[in-house]
């Protein structure tokens, strides 16, 4: 009887959500850019979509827990040296990137591996100064730093001149690195952008409100994604989604999409048309968010019969 009852519900037939998670994570990282991901919910998906079905394997995928490791850092220093780094395919592109992309140099870390091997968590004697494009990132004596922060920091320092840093939003390392003012929305990762955003600069980047979640928002390149290069099955209108404890995801692309309307309605470039069409399409991601149809129209009908 379980068995009967629940096969509907359960089933996991033509469920392509977490694989589209993955490819709409990746394909949103320019080439031979870095991303910091959050944990292994959201990176095994990614190593799954690169080692098994060869998609955007130039970027570099780093869970932060791994960087307390002594062989991960190594391994990635690694992997993207010059030889080693697997090169960026325009065909992976989505159109959206420009070719020809040119390789890194040198690999994401620049410290021999016997250095890496000391690191360990300590508290600055002094005001530590890090350099970062147009800003300096401060951190005042008595900070501390376990592995992984300095490992993070080490890994931005040496790359962002040739290497897009990207962060899986919602990130925790932005903001205890105090990393988030220069973080602009590229869809559902942030990049960090190193300069006065409030300053001259690009037109298409728009800041959103406190009620939208106070971020910037790179609208071009979010509406490039989002309409163009994003899959989304099993993530609008969905009849069930099986697991609740994942309910967090389709939560995340209702979030974004409401937050893009927000951004266009307050972009120079945009229309009343693209703001009522991400304003359904968030109303559709809010039925699946929601657990789906199926389970929506079973809790109306509790509390229609008072249950």
């Amino acid at each position: 009887i379980p068995l009967v009852s629940n096969w509907e519900w359960a089933s996991r037939r033509g469920d392509y959500a977490t694989r589209d998670w993955a490819y709409n994570l990746l394909m949103s990282v320019e080439p031979y850019g870095i991303l910091f991901t959050n944990g292994d919910n959201d990176t095994f998906p990614l190593w799954y979509l690169q080692e098994v079905e060869g998609i955007r394997q130039d970027v570099t995928v780093i869970v932060g827990q791994y960087l307390y490791t002594s062989w991960f850092p190594k391994q990635l220093q690694e992997l993207t040296s010059p030889g080693r780094q697997r090169p960026f395919l325009p065909e992976q592109g989505g159109g959206i990137y420009q070719v020809p992309v040119v390789a890194p140099s040198g690999a994401i870390l620049s410290a021999p591996p016997e250095i890496l091997d000391r690191v360990v968590g300590a508290v600055t004697g002094s005001d530590l100064v890090i350099p970062l494009g147009e800003v300096e990132l401060r951190y005042p004596a008595g900070t501390y730093l376990d592995r992984g922060d300095q490992m993070t920091l080490a890994i931005i320092r040496d790359s962002f001149r040739e290497r897009p840093i990207y962060f899986a939003t919602p990130s925790s390392v932005l903001g205890s690195l105090g990393l988030e003012r220069w973080a602009v929305r590229h869809g559902l990762v942030a990049k960090l952008v190193p300069r006065d955003l409030e300053g001259p600069g690009d037109s298409g980047l728009v800041k959103l409100p406190d009620g939208l979640g106070g971020e910037w928002f790179d609208v071009p390149r979010t509406l490039a994604l989002m309409e163009g290069v994003y899959s989304y099955r099993g993530f609008t209108d969905r009849e069930v989604w099986t697991d609740r404890a994942s309910l967090n995801i389709p939560w995340y692309f209702y979030a974004t999409a409401l937050q893009l309307a927000g951004a266009v309605s307050r972009w120079e470039g945009g229309d009343e048309e693209t703001v009522r069409r991400w304003q359904e399409k968030a109303a559709s991601f809010l039925v699946t968010a929601q657990g789906g149809r199926r389970a929506a129209e079973l809790v109306a009908k509790g509390r229609e019969g008072g249950g």
